[in-house]
């Protein structure tokens, strides 16, 4: 008995003894981990991985599919420290590694993991230091199961997550044997890890990376991503100024419900350009690799993406501070419309300094990509969700929620996502249209009409906000009211005054307040401006019964 409890004695000893080992080992490697966040070709938010540093001038290493296709990238380390990455050093594809250095001015020692000189056993206990969807410096443990291909990959059980990719795999003594590198979805603790000594780093390329990424670290390639004034759904990437031509990276997302299908294109001339503000000088649009035609117009339905590059005369001067203007046309119901895409007081000195990260918005925007461009619904929801427990008060995220959880037929989500978006941010233009495209398919008009009333109250100078509160005062039979944001629509600016679908409707306003003289008018307005022969047989009976 008494020998029993000797044992059982040592037994929970060399237990405290175990867990207060791999304590003291999270502590000291921990800091020469750190999560990297990448953007790609466009400047946009490209996920996250992972990396620890080997040598203390700031050597890292990390997988090379976690920089691969990528033009800028940032490490965090776990004192919220923050350098952009200089330039990849070795690497190889094959062997999906890689090792580069960050842009170290102040000459900064860091703390750095050892190199294993010998593989753990199988059934040995191991632990990871990684950042699993952003969140940093997330510990997990399990154990070798097994060793693959030629003992070049180890299986272990500890969790692997996306963001764990280049993460170290540890043995019990905090030295690094492996790198994070993969997982099997379709089964459980199927996860594994490229293992790493001084041979295998001696032996990978210095030129393999930049021979496939000639495009990382490029001069003069300045990553902004700063939405467009109105806090909508265009953004302006990046700018790339280069001897030949400067360039504009710009991505749209269509979240508004009330426009329904959004058509973009670019008309060359002075409706797009980049100003100076210091010289006041205009360099305006000359190509883009969206259509210049209507007739040809992209097409963007509902919760998806488009990215486009939009050219511009070089410039030589060393720009500062600079406005990019664009006037485009956008659909409105069956109208066209005009509205400014406005990015103001651009500091391109600002920009140029070495790269920041605002973790919410670059999780916020990288999930709101991936989202609009998989077209899984389901998934797109998880990851957006994600992103509103980070930052519960993102309008733009609640609105891509609500928008999908409209087209999954699912309103009343749809409307406590709106109406959430609404109270976190009351200006929120594009909460207060979308919460009334839903009550107007629910037939609720004097919802619709408040909350269309309050887009007019934030932006007062936008045609289209009439025409949506006149189409749903034509709902409540309120044709005066109608009639009289039809006329404040086509006062408020060129939009409607060659549109005959706009003339069209506001003609049946008019019969319903029999006003049937401005009814020939508005008809032979739209017969005028017509371009359709359905439409034009339409409004011939229209006219003939007046």
């Amino acid at each position: 008995m008494k020998n029993n409890l000797i044992f059982v004695i040592a037994s929970i000893l060399g237990c405290v003894s175990c867990t207060t080992s791999l304590l003291d080992i999270v502590q000291k490697t921990e800091h020469a981990s750190f999560v990297i966040y990448m953007y790609d070709e466009f400047g946009s938010p490209n996920g996250s991985g992972s990396g620890f540093f080997i040598e203390e001038e700031g050597i890292g290493i990390t997988n090379y599919h976690v920089l691969n296709k990528s033009v800028k990238a940032i490490i965090k380390t776990s004192d919220e420290a923050e350098y952009e990455i200089d330039s990849v050093l070795y690497a190889s594809s094959q062997k999906d590694l890689l090792v580069f250095s960050i842009k170290n001015e102040q000459q900064k020692k860091f703390s750095t993991l050892k190199i294993a000189k010998s593989n753990p056993l199988k059934g040995t206990r191991v632990f990871c230091i990684s950042s699993p969807r952003g969140y940093e410096s997330s510990v997990s443990d399990g154990i070798i199961s097994s060793y693959r291909q030629n003992n070049e990959i180890v299986q272990i059980t500890a969790p692997v997550s996306p963001g764990s990719s280049g993460s170290p795999i540890m043995d019990e003594s905090g030295k690094v044997f492996a790198v994070t590198s993969f997982k099997r979805n379709d089964a459980e603790n199927l996860n594994f890890g490229v293992v790493i000594n001084k041979e295998v780093i001696a032996q990978l390329d210095k030129d393999e990376f930049k021979k496939n990424n000639p495009k990382f670290n490029r001069k003069n390639f300045i990553v902004l991503n700063i939405p467009d004034e109105r806090k909508s759904t265009m953004v302006l990437n990046a700018i790339e100024l280069s001897n030949t031509v400067t360039t504009l990276y710009m991505t749209y997302t269509n979240l508004q419900l009330l426009s329904g299908e959004s058509h973009l294109w670019c008309k060359f001339g002075e409706k797009f350009f980049i100003e100076d503000k210091e010289t006041q000088q205009k360099y305006y649009l000359t190509s883009s690799t969206l259509s210049t035609s209507k007739k040809e117009a992209e097409s963007i339905k509902l919760t998806k993406s488009i990215r486009f590059k939009v050219f511009f005369p070089a410039i030589k001067k060393d720009l500062k501070n600079i406005d990019v203007i664009w006037e485009r046309e956008i659909p409105s119901f069956t109208s066209l419309t005009a509205r400014f895409d406005s990015f103001t007081d651009i500091d391109l000195e600002h920009y140029k300094k070495p790269l920041s990260i605002d973790k919410n918005r670059y999780l916020r925007d990288y999930a709101l990509w991936s989202a609009t461009k998989n077209g899984n619904f389901a998934e797109s929801l998880q990851q957006l969700q994600s992103v509103i427990n980070v930052n519960p008060s993102d309008a733009l995220t609640l609105n891509a929620l609500g928008v999908i959880s409209y087209q999954m037929d699912n309103n009343s989500d749809a409307l406590d996502y709106f109406t959430e978006a609404i109270d976190k941010n009351p200006i929120d233009v594009l909460g207060y249209l979308n919460r009334a495209r839903v009550y107007s398919f629910q037939k609720r008009y004097d919802n619709a009409i408040k909350d269309i009333s309050s887009a007019i109250n934030l932006v007062p100078d936008q045609p289209d906000y009439y025409y949506y509160r006149a189409r749903a005062y034509w709902s409540t039979d309120e044709y005066a009211k109608a009639k009289a944001d039809l006329d404040k629509g086509l006062a408020s600016g060129d939009d409607f005054k060659e549109d005959p679908h706009f003339y069209e409707f506001r003609a049946y306003v008019n019969i319903k307040l029999n006003n049937l003289a401005d009814a020939q008018n508005d008809v032979r307005l739209a017969y005028k401006y017509s371009k359709d022969t359905e439409m034009d047989e339409r409004l011939k009976k229209l006219y003939d019964k007046l």
